[in-house]
């Protein structure tokens, strides 16, 4: 081979053949699994045992793990990584071994409040914990070496403790003994200098695949064919301008000055006559066949190749002349391959996607390729279908669109009647696909865990949510009887504050740090902003109750209710079309004076509602909803009006949204027409996704992976498709006019 970028062309031809190979230097020492696998330990070992770097290791070196951790039982590093994320591991080997056992209690625990069995999980942590603790300890030898001959054997007794023994790993091995023998020149050597000396090793030496004349077809550069003969020879990319390759001029040094310098430096022609001589060697090492061959087309710009002058060489010693351009097909021996995907018939194929395409281009009609090869391949026929489903512009299956008694979503419409809660219809007004994986499928996404994100949003409204119900719970067991705040409520809210911090990173559900210290500052400035906005706006109404739920403890199968549901049932909405939907939900706080309620929702997240008295397309239910659920759990005090806000807490601001609740059968009338249209929709099997623009809903959504870059191209494709069209009104009428 003349042109080395034909190797991975040969390599991957003849591994798809079956057809064996040698070929000197395939691989370096450092794409090896077990070279690889080295140098990722090793680099592990002072950076901090990073969550992603300890995984990769973990999945890619050949650890032997029945031996290390003395089990027959089988290991799954893909359910190591899904336990790394659940412990909210970011790095160090502290933190490694600490959130590892406090996952493994925490799911002892649930299996003996559920009786759900978490055998596996505990089974795989164990494993886990074992392996990481032998790992670091293996690790912090190393970082006390300081000479080549003990760098050296450390490595090699990593290979044997660790890794699974294989033949192929004797040129590493061999690579470790000599960069031991370093020490003869310098003694002292520091650990990164000796890491880095290895990978450099690792990467420049080369290891062949196949051996020499023994394993197949030899693929060699033309320069190894001096003195070796084979019975057949094939020199392929014999191109004009490549091979023999035209030497660019020296701007600096002419041909003539190089020439008066009498041998001092080469000449250009003299690298046409080395490479004639190796295009000579490799001819005569064929002693019985000799096979010239060259592209005629380069397929990144359709432009026509030419042979290289070397072909008409060849060309007058069949012949005695040399041969013009087309005159070429006229050579003894000489052959055309077609270009053609496949060669002919279906008994000329080389490999099976030669032999489908041969038979596919023999059919006779009415038969059809995209017949014979939906019946070969079940899973084509399925990507066809998917495919056609998304270029339709009717919304099918593949879009979400369940309708039909086959669909299976009568069990879980009917657990979905007997206790839903605003949130679920929220999420389905929001996107019709996001409730179909979240609510009915129950796909958990697992977040990826960042060091330089202490809390994630639901951990930070919980916390905030659990610090001001404590706050005002304490004030009111004190002296809180009326719209005013005693003047140490700025103290107790820090105390209370730093109670939960601490009991967060007593938890471990926290990586405590400098950032951390930073998020407990701006949630302690954000609650203190709070509280002075709450002593601006004291008006008659003074904190009443906290967190009250009504119908949590519902049962999902439409059986009887908990002892905590009869005190406090779910709130029950009758529809237009005689269906009764039964709410459940939690109220932040409620707020009472001047004969009227107030009832707040605190909102710490990235989502706003924007106008006031609007149920913002289904999309803002909370409010109208526990206002429903108010009437029922405080409508025998003497009440004369209600209404319902969102207070969102942002860091420098305070903003509140309102939404009144009179007059109530207005108000009612609004929510059950809203909440009709998404329970319809849900109940005929309408899961379509509602993508809202690129800085809408897919933005921040959990499932985009699912739904794949081009589901707004899918949407808008199908936006008449009438199933959409009772959405679309009560969500954009300006997209569904559209």
């Amino acid at each position: 081979v003349s042109d080395q970028s034909y190797y991975p062309l040969l390599k991957d031809t003849f591994n798809r053949l079956g057809i064996g190979y040698y070929l000197p230097g395939d691989l370096s020492l450092a794409q090896t699994r077990s070279g690889r696998g080295l140098l990722l330990f090793l680099e592990l070992i002072d950076s901090g045992f990073e969550r992603s770097s300890v995984l990769e290791l973990v999945s890619y070196a050949p650890f032997d793990f029945n031996r290390l951790l003395n089990t027959p039982l089988p290991v799954s590093p893909a359910l190591w990584e899904q336990l790394a994320l659940e412990a909210k591991v970011t790095r160090g080997q502290e933190q490694w071994l600490t959130a590892l056992k406090r996952l493994s209690s925490r799911l002892l625990t649930q299996e003996r409040e559920t009786g759900e069995s978490a055998s596996d999980k505990l089974n795989s942590l164990d494993s886990f914990i074992r392996f990481l603790a032998r790992l670091f300890t293996e690790a912090a030898g190393f970082t006390s070496l300081d000479r080549w001959s003990s760098f050296a054997a450390a490595c090699l007794q990593f290979l044997d403790s660790f890794f699974v023994y294989d033949p192929e790993q004797e040129p590493l091995r061999q690579c470790l003994k000599q960069l031991g023998q370093l020490e003869v020149c310098r003694e002292k050597v520091a650990f990164i200098q000796a890491r880095q000396m290895l990978r450099q090793a690792l990467q420049t030496i080369q290891i062949p695949a196949g051996s020499f004349q023994r394993s197949g077809v030899n693929i060699l550069p033309l320069s190894a064919a001096s003195g070796i003969r084979f019975k057949t020879v094939f020199i392929p990319g014999l191109v004009e301008k490549s091979f023999p390759a035209i030497p660019p001029p020296d701007p600096l040094l002419p041909e003539q000055e190089r020439v008066a310098l009498q041998g001092v430096l080469p000449l250009r022609h003299e690298q046409l006559q080395r490479e004639s001589l190796a295009f000579a060697l490799a001819v005569n090492s064929a002693t019985e066949a000799l096979v010239l061959s060259w592209p005629r087309l380069d397929i990144k710009s359709s432009r026509e190749y030419f042979p290289s002058l070397f072909v008409f060489e060849a060309g007058r010693a069949l012949t005695g002349i040399r041969p013009p351009l087309d005159q070429l097909p006229a050579l003894p021996g000489f052959t055309h391959v077609s270009a053609e995907l496949h060669p002919g018939g279906p008994e000329q194929a080389l490999s099976v996607e030669e032999y489908d395409l041969a038979c596919c281009a023999s059919l006779v009609s009415p038969a059809r390729p995209s017949d014979y090869l939906r019946k070969l391949d079940p899973l084509l026929q399925r990507a066809v279908r998917l495919e056609n489903a998304r270029q339709s512009a009717k919304l099918t299956p593949y879009q979400g669109v369940l309708t039909g008694s086959g669909s299976g979503l009568t069990k879980s419409i009917s657990r979905f009647k007997s206790s839903v809660s605003a949130t679920a219809l929220e999420e389905y007004a929001t996107c019709p696909y996001l409730f179909y994986l979240k609510r009915l499928l129950k796909i958990k996404p697992t977040p990826e865990i960042e060091e330089m994100v202490p809390l994630n949003p639901l951990q930070r409204g919980k916390l905030v949510h659990r610090i001001l119900e404590l706050f005002y719970r304490e004030l009111l067991s004190r002296v809180m009887d009326s719209p005013g705040y005693p003047e140490y409520s700025g103290d107790l809210l820090n105390r209370i504050s730093d109670e939960q911090f601490a009991r967060l990173e007593k938890s471990g559900e926290v990586n405590t740090g400098l950032l951390w210290e930073i998020e407990r500052g701006r949630l302690r400035f954000l609650l203190q902003e709070y509280l002075t906005w709450e002593l601006t706006h004291a008006g008659p109404l003074s904190p009443y109750r906290f967190e009250a739920s009504f119908g949590m403890g519902f049962p999902d199968d439409g059986g009887e209710l908990s002892a905590d549901s009869i005190k406090r049932p779910a709130v029950s909405l009758s529809l237009g079309s005689e269906e009764t939907l039964y709410f459940r939900g939690r109220i932040d706080r409620v707020d009472r004076g001047n004969r009227g309620l107030r009832i707040i929702d605190y909102k710490t997240g990235r989502k706003r509602i924007k106008k006031d008295h609007s149920l913002e397309g289904g999309t803002a239910l909370q409010l109208p909803v526990y206002l429903l659920a108010s009437r029922s759990l405080f409508g025998e005090e003497d009440i004369q009006w209600m209404e319902a806000c969102y207070i969102h807490l942002t860091p420098g601001k305070v903003e509140t949204v309102t939404f009144d609740g009179e007059p109530w059968d207005q108000v009612k009338a609004q929510l059950v027409s809203v909440v009709e249209i998404l329970y319809r929709g849900i109940s005929r099997g309408l899961f379509f996704p509602f993508p809202e623009g690129r800085e809408g809903n897919c933005r921040y959504c959990d499932y985009r992976a699912i739904c794949g870059p081009e589901v707004e191209q899918v949407f808008a494709r199908k936006l008449a498709d009438p199933l959409m069209s009772e959405f679309l009104k009560l969500r954009d009428p300006a997209v569904e006019g559209s």
